[in-house]
């Protein structure tokens, strides 16, 4: 058979969410009510209420999604802790420490009582404010730290009230010798802090500092007034990547931008789907691990397949499970029909889309997974011993790097294998196919197999759609036809 090729898609793409509504071409489960269970960040149905719920990765809180709020933003809006009316206008800091920072025509020097303020984004440990060649700094480090010109060892105050990856004010104001840190207003605590420091670096790492790093942020409306008397004398606002942009507004101590640094777009921030809900109702697929959930949001973008989300498994532990409670084994028949693509330019091992595999305590009943040599193939048990039986694989389709909708059917022994809506050639690959399902109480797995209950053989890419029935009530070729309308793929 010939290549199958669908239009390509992104990770991402522009800094501006995804918008625009992507729901169901007529309807996909009221066209094909068989279905036991399908998932998909689009609507397959009409009152679908929510399709998934995503963990953002700065602070972990979850929440739930309709599809119209999946594609109108709100959820990226969600994971960049609605910082998204800064895209476009901040610089992003990229806190490699080597290129991304903001020189000062001159030193500021801090020798008696002063105030200093700014709004920042900081993801990871960081210097705010420091001196490139010597001890002077003010950041964060599992509390704040500080330190003036002749002491290399910084001070700490604890930073409870600061989180990481949120737009934040912090200040920094000393009377005498006692330093205070506040976060939105709101006193950290005090510390004693004596000596002069010495200004001369936005988002720098000092010049003998471990274990620190530069910002990794945004930093901007930086204030500082250096003898405390309530009136600034330096002020950046820093609202883009240009040395305009970071002009001194009130004295003549300018800053200049050093690198290539890129304007704010959510850099950073991450979403990972906790829960894929069913739109069959009752029917969802969960995971509670957040080392091992899927990733939907990706550095502050939407991760897409042809502008609809599309949810990325990482190829290492990435998993959702629905309980086989939930969708008890099929007995003699089934077919599935998924819109995925595989991102790996070849296969080493088979890597599992979808199905109840359990390889370790022989409880396998069938999977859909991607073959070596770019096939796809179905993987059964013995219906007896639930240990391997046989498998059942595409002949010579080229199927890695494309967006594809990719099915089977299963029919006491029988087995076909679809793509893009058509037939493709088929043969047995290895043992023999049975004519009946073994009856396991393992979970289903989405993106990969079990192995010692732990996710094995784990998908390399995007997974967007499935559609899995017990029967073969509905017609997979016009399953196919809808979702590839849907996804806009062209065979």
């Amino acid at each position: 058979m010939g290549a199958y090729y669908g239009l390509g898609l992104g990770l991402g793409g522009a800094p501006v969410p995804i918008r625009g509504s992507h729901l169901a071409v007529g309807g996909l489960i009221e066209q094909y009510p068989g279905a036991a269970a399908a998932y998909s960040l689009r609507a397959l149905r009409n009152n679908t209420g929510n399709v998934v719920r995503v963990r953002r990765s700065s602070d972990d809180t979850e929440q739930d999604f309709t599809a119209a709020q999946v594609s109108d933003g709100a959820l990226v809006d969600f994971a960049n802790n609605g910082t998204s009316d800064l895209y476009g206008e901040r610089m992003y800091f990229d806190g490699d420490g080597s290129n991304d920072d903001v020189s000062l025509d001159n030193d500021i020097v801090l020798s008696g009582d002063f105030d200093i303020s700014f709004n920042v984004i900081s993801f990871g440990s960081a210097h705010f404010l420091s001196n490139t060649s010597g001890s002077g700094r003010f950041g964060f480090n599992a509390g704040f730290l500080f330190a003036s010109n002749d002491s290399d060892t910084a001070g700490n105050i604890s930073s409870s009230g600061f989180q990481e990856g949120v737009d934040q004010v912090v200040r920094f104001s000393r009377s005498g010798t006692t330093l205070t840190a506040y976060v939105n207003g709101v006193s950290q605590g005090t510390a004693s802090l004596s000596g002069t420091i010495t200004i001369n670096n936005i988002a720098s790492k000092r010049g003998t500092a471990t274990g620190v790093s530069a910002l990794k942020g945004v930093i901007y409306d930086i204030e500082i007034d250096v003898g405390d008397t309530g009136t600034n004398d330096h002020e950046y606002q820093g609202y883009g990547n240009t040395n305009a942009d970071w002009e001194d507004q009130i004295g003549s101590n300018d800053g200049t931008v050093n690198g290539s640094p890129a304007l704010y777009s959510g850099q950073g921030f991450d979403g990972f789907v906790t829960t894929w809900y069913g739109q069959v109702p009752g029917v969802n697929s969960s995971n509670s691990t957040s080392t091992s959930q899927p990733k939907i949001v990706n550095n502050g973008s939407l991760i897409t397949g042809n502008s609809v989300g599309m949810p990325l498994w990482d190829g290492s532990n990435d998993t959702l499970r629905v309980l086989a409670s939930e969708m008890p084994t099929p007995t003699t028949a089934f077919q599935i029909s998924v819109v995925c693509k595989n991102n790996k330019s070849a296969l080493s091992g088979n890597e599992y889309i979808f199905g109840q595999y359990e390889s370790t305590t022989n409880n396998r009943s069938f999977a859909l997974i991607y073959l070596p040599t770019s096939r796809i193939g179905v993987n059964f048990g013995n219906p007896s011993t639930g240990a391997f039986g046989g498998s059942w694989s595409s002949d010579g389709v080229t199927l890695i790097g494309e967006l594809l909708a990719v099915g089977v059917t299963y029919n006491a022994g029988t087995v076909k294998i679809y793509v893009n809506g058509s037939e493709v050639s088929s043969s047995i690959d290895t043992g023999s196919i049975p004519t009946s399902l073994f009856n396991t109480s393992s979970d289903y797995t989405i993106g990969s197999a079990l192995s010692s209950d732990s996710p094995v053989a784990v998908f390399d890419g995007q997974i967007g759609e499935i559609y899995f029935a017990k029967n073969l009530t509905d017609d997979i070729v016009k399953i196919q036809q809808n979702q590839m309308e849907g996804w806009g793929i062209t065979p």
